[in-house]
């Protein structure tokens, strides 16, 4: 509901953090509200219980746009973004399958090559960050997706 400014961003106050947070945990589950007025006696629990690396203090929340605070609760948020991302893609390929189940004229095999790109998504992922060459992922998935619409294309046929 609040227009977030390049400003705020800069240095945001408590209230700010608050609501971005609130805002993201809402994208994992749409009913989710602070129990208690003090969201900065929740946001350490949130963060540990959802597995968060990184522990958040409550000092820390006192001062979120403090210059040696602010790029570590950044850093968190930028963490719980990519949780929700999950969720989502999660989410997403979850829906898929369902409606490849549902369609039994062919689609069911979306879940499968979506299943397919989300696991060479993974290991290019793995294959980038040990400044590896992820060419074989890249040809086994293009080798799969190729037999899997070569079986499609002859049960079409048939």
């Amino acid at each position: 509901d609040k227009v977030i400014s390049p400003k705020m961003l800069v240095s945001p106050s408590a209230r700010d953090f608050y609501s971005i947070v609130l805002f993201l945990l809402r994208v994992i589950d749409p009913k989710f509200e602070f129990h208690s007025s003090k969201a900065e006696e929740e946001i350490p629990i949130i963060f540990k219980t959802l597995g968060y690396p990184n522990f958040i203090t409550k000092t820390s929340l006192v001062a979120v746009g403090a210059p040696n605070t602010w790029p570590h609760l950044l850093a968190s948020l930028m963490w719980l973004m990519e949780l929700c991302t999950a969720a989502i893609e999660s989410d997403v390929l979850e829906e898929n399958k369902a409606e490849a189940v549902d369609h039994p004229d062919g689609l069911r095999n979306i879940s499968s090559d979506t299943d397919l790109f989300v696991d060479y998504l993974g290991k290019a992922y793995h294959g980038f960050l040990d400044y590896g060459n992820y060419d074989e992922e890249w040809d086994a998935m293009t080798r799969n997706f190729d037999e899997k619409m070569e079986d499609i294309h002859e049960e079409g046929e048939t």
